[in-house]
């Protein structure tokens, strides 16, 4: 996780406003079984979503980001993820 840390600050050191997609991680990393009455579709494939979503950090380098950028007077700009163009 250092690995986070350094890009949060470096990020933050060298640009005055950084602008993420405002991912819904929380959802993204949801289960997907389902119930018995409806079961879930490919639950194997999101379970190794989930997991790598969540290996990764996303969500702790959003806030190590938002605190080095408020540390250092930058700006974070979440992005609707719907509107990449």
């Amino acid at each position: 996780m250092d690995s986070l840390w350094k890009e949060a600050v470096r990020l933050s050191k060298n640009h005055a406003v950084i602008a993420i997609e405002d991912l819904k991680i929380r959802n993204m990393s949801r289960s997907s079984k389902g119930t018995i009455d409806n079961p879930g579709k490919m639950v194997a494939q999101k379970s190794g979503l989930n997991r790598a979503i969540l290996r990764e950090g996303w969500y702790d380098f959003e806030k190590k980001l938002e605190w080095q950028a408020k540390k250092r007077g930058a700006r974070v700009i979440y992005c609707d993820p719907k509107y990449n163009g």
